[in-house]
C-alpha cells in the first residue's frame, strides 16, 4: 500500500499555474480566431489601480427635465441604498423607472417593482431593506407579493405566514400538464379532497398573514389574490366572509377591501376543482 504523502501536490499545482499566467501576462496574448477577439490574460488585473467611477447622488426625486434618452441621472440615494443606471449605450434603462417614482411621489399613481433573485432575497432579506428605504422616500406601504407557501416563511421578518394542506409546484421540478405557475415561478394547488364536512367545518387548505410592528407593515390596507383558471366550483373564505372564485383567464384577481386597521388575514379554499393559487 503506497502511504506516500500528497499534500503538497495542491500547492505545487498553485504554484506552478501563477508562474505560467505571470509569464503569459508579460506578452501581448490576445488573438482572433474565427472571427473571435479573445480576452487578455492578465494575472493582476483585480489589483492595478483603475479610473476612480464616480457617481452623482439625487436626493429624494429624480429631476425630469434631466431624465433623457441622452442624458441619464446615475443613482438615487435612498438612505444607504442606491439605484443606479448602469448604461451601456446613450439610452438610459431606467429613466422611466425614475420617472415612475418622481409620479408616485407626487401622489399620480402607485409604481410596483418586482425584484428577481435567488438566495440573496430568500425570506426577503435584500429586498425588505430596499423596499423600505423607497417607501420612506417616495410613499406607499404594504409588503408586496407574498406566495401561499414558503420554505423560508420561518425566518421571514417582514409578515408572520403560516399555512397547512398545499400542493407546490416550482419552475425547477416538472410541473403537471394541467397546472401552471405564476409570476414567481410558482403555483399552489389547494387541498380538494376534504370540501365541508357534516358540521360545515374546513377541512380544506388555508394560509394565515399577519402584518409585524414595523413602519409600512403593521397593517393591511389593500388585499388581492391571485389565482388561475377557475372551472368548477371554488370558494374562498377570507376573514369570515366567502367568496367566489371564478374566471377563465390564465390569471384572474379577487380584489378585497378591508378595515383600515386590518392586521390579520386568513383565508380557506373550499375547492371541488383544481385550481392554481399564486
Amino acid at each position: 500500500m503506497n502511504n506516500y504523502n500528497k499534500h503538497s501536490q495542491p500547492f505545487v499545482m498553485v504554484l506552478v499555474i501563477t508562474v505560467v499566467l505571470f509569464i503569459v501576462t508579460q506578452f501581448d496574448n490576445q488573438f482572433t480566431l474565427f472571427g473571435f477577439k479573445t480576452k487578455k490574460v492578465d494575472l493582476f488585473s483585480d489589483i492595478e489601480k483603475k479610473e476612480n467611477f464616480k457617481l452623482t447622488p439625487v436626493l429624494d426625486s429624480i429631476p425630469t427635465n434631466q431624465i433623457t434618452e441622452n442624458k441619464v441621472i446615475p443613482p438615487s440615494i435612498l438612505g444607504n441604498v442606491n439605484i443606479v443606471d448602469f448604461k451601456t449605450d446613450t439610452s438610459s434603462a431606467l429613466s422611466h423607472f425614475f420617472q415612475a417614482l418622481n409620479a408616485t411621489k407626487n401622489g399620480k399613481h402607485k409604481t410596483r417593482i418586482a425584484y428577481f433573485g435567488d438566495s440573496m432575497i430568500e425570506g426577503d432579506l435584500i429586498s425588505q431593506d430596499l423596499r423600505h428605504s423607497i417607501q420612506e422616500k417616495f410613499g406607499g406601504f404594504g409588503v408586496g407579493f407574498v406566495p401561499i407557501t414558503s420554505i423560508v416563511a420561518g425566518f421571514r421578518a417582514s409578515i408572520t405566514h403560516s399555512f397547512d394542506g398545499w400542493t407546490t409546484y416550482n419552475l425547477i421540478e416538472k410541473t403537471p400538464a394541467n397546472h401552471v405557475l405564476g409570476i414567481s415561478g410558482y403555483g399552489f394547488v389547494p387541498d380538494t379532497l376534504n370540501y365541508l364536512d357534516s358540521n360545515n367545518t374546513s377541512k380544506g387548505s388555508w394560509v394565515n398573514y399577519t402584518a409585524v410592528p414595523r413602519k409600512h407593515l403593521d397593517k393591511f390596507c389593500g388585499i388581492k389574490l391571485l389565482y388561475g383558471k377557475s372551472l368548477g366550483e371554488n370558494f374562498v373564505e377570507i376573514n369570515d366572509v366567502i367568496y367566489p372564485l371564478k374566471g377563465d383567464n390564465s390569471v384572474n384577481q379577487l380584489e378585497l377591501k378591508t378595515e383600515i386597521n386590518c392586521k390579520s388575514i386568513k383565508a380557506e379554499f373550499y375547492c371541488k376543482r383544481p385550481i392554481d393559487i399564486f
